[in-house]
């Protein structure tokens, strides 16, 4: 378990072969079956062309990295390679390459071993679902499919590829992976717009104050030392406003350490704009992580099953090629609420943090699970209500939205099953029949 689904609704995440030239058109395309198919171009492959031909050509699947894969088990495809469909005509044939680097390197079945690949290298899909359990996985647990078209009836037929399946074996926890998942996905969406000043030198009146250089003189390095950003990006635009009110000169060359290099030393009040990441936490209930200002706190506040969607029927996993399958308890789906709580010593920060969860949340409208690799659907999503600490000198923001995620119910009772392979039926003449006694056919099924 599971079934991993590639389908083609997500156009955005397919990567197609490159036109043969770099102003000409690719030769396969996605249709809206939904599926992939080759496509029709005239000579010079610079458009699509009624009366063109077909050519070979590929396409990479999106990639499928779940930290929860214990092991591959089966490779299924839906394909159609005969018949037609309004001026398509279907034929050709299909092959395939696999990747365990996210497409840095493609590898296929030799006959012996996964070796990688070259541009003439590919597996048919009954060797891929025969030896996938022997594909080398690495630590990352990603696997990518590259799929190559071939034409049939010399260009005049075009496969047409549905559907690829991968079935392997996952292990994982699941509220677990729904905090780890939030977490990951929060840190990698939300970035805010934050600003910062402070003066070069620092100040120093007897013997407190600090200062950066040694003696106190000007600097080419801001330090960004009393928030605690967990990583800074562009846009940036820092400016001496001491000798540059106006802000005309960006001084800003590049983000080092700790802080900001500018082109050259300066002494006055600094002004610096950026992107910034807060850190995201994971807390326990009622717990409020005060440590790092600013920063994002996760927490998971209830899991509910929805036994209305429970699925009731048993789940298979196919190996064709090595005639087995394995039968599965079906999955559950649980509604998971989340408080998400955004907190800064400066209100505009929180906010800030805040609207960058919200767009992260309700505009993507789902987050990826780091177990399974799907996409777990964000339903519902409460207003931002606020939470202040003012005692602690702390201004929060909660988000409270609602997850909707699965897992399957009692791995320990998957089994798994040799198929058919021969059916033979007896069968006996009328006249065999002995006179009151009943009359039988024997069915024997083997493996």
């Amino acid at each position: 378990m599971p079934a991993h689904d590639t389908n083609f609704t997500e156009v955005d995440s397919f990567e197609f072969q490159p036109p043969m030239s770099p102003t000409g058109a690719a030769r396969a395309c996605i249709v809206g079956y939904p599926g992939a198919q080759l496509r029709r171009l005239n000579d010079s492959e610079m458009e699509f062309s009624p009366s063109g031909l077909y050519r070979e050509s590929w396409l990479a699947l999106p990639n499928w990295q779940a930290s929860g894969i214990m092991g591959l088990y089966g490779f299924r495809v839906d394909k159609v390679l005969s018949g037609r469909s309004k001026s398509n005509i279907f034929g050709g044939s299909l092959g395939y390459q696999l990747s365990n680097n996210n497409g840095l390197t493609w590898r296929y079945y030799d006959g012996a071993n996964w070796s990688v690949a070259g541009s003439t290298d590919w597996s048919p899909e009954e060797d891929v679902d025969e030896y996938i359990t022997n594909f080398p996985l690495t630590v990352d647990r990603q696997l990518r499919v590259r799929a190559r078209l071939t034409p049939g009836m010399n260009g005049y037929a075009t496969p047409f590829l549905r559907d690829i399946t991968v079935y392997a074996e996952l292990d994982y926890d699941f509220q677990d992976d729904l905090l780890r998942s939030m977490k990951r996905w929060l840190e990698r969406h939300v970035w805010i717009p934050a600003q910062y000043f402070d003066q070069i030198p620092q100040p120093i009146s007897g013997t407190t104050g600090c200062s950066f250089t040694s003696p106190p003189g000007p600097s080419d390095i801001l330090h960004v030392n009393d928030k605690k950003w967990e990583e800074f990006s562009e846009p940036a635009t820092v400016y001496n406003l001491t000798t540059d009110p106006n802000r005309s000169a960006n001084l800003f060359a590049n983000f080092v350490a700790g802080g900001i290099q500018m082109t050259s030393p300066q002494e006055g009040m600094i002004e610096a704009n950026f992107m910034a990441r807060p850190p995201v936490y994971i807390a326990a209930e009622e717990f409020m992580q005060l440590s790092s200002i600013p920063s994002i706190v996760v927490q998971l506040m209830n899991v509910k099953e929805r036994r209305d969607m429970r699925w009731g029927n048993d789940e298979i996993d196919w190996a064709l090629a090595r005639r087995r399958a394995r039968r599965n308890v079906h999955r559950v789906w649980f509604d998971s609420e989340f408080r998400i709580s955004c907190q800064s010593d400066l209100r505009a920060e929180t906010i800030r943090m805040s609207d960058a969860v919200n767009r992260a949340l309700t505009h993507h409208q789902f987050i990826t699970s780091l177990a399974n690799g799907d996409d777990m659907p964000v339903p519902y999503a409460t207003p931002l209500s606020g939470s202040d600490r003012i005692a602690q000198g702390l201004y929060v923001r909660d988000y409270v939205c609602t997850v909707y995620g699965k897992t399957w119910l009692r791995p320990e009772l998957t089994v798994e099953r040799y198929l058919s392979e021969n059916i033979r039926f007896h069968m006996y003449p009328a006249d065999y029949v002995t006179p009151g006694q009943p009359y039988t056919e024997l069915t024997e099924v083997l493996p």
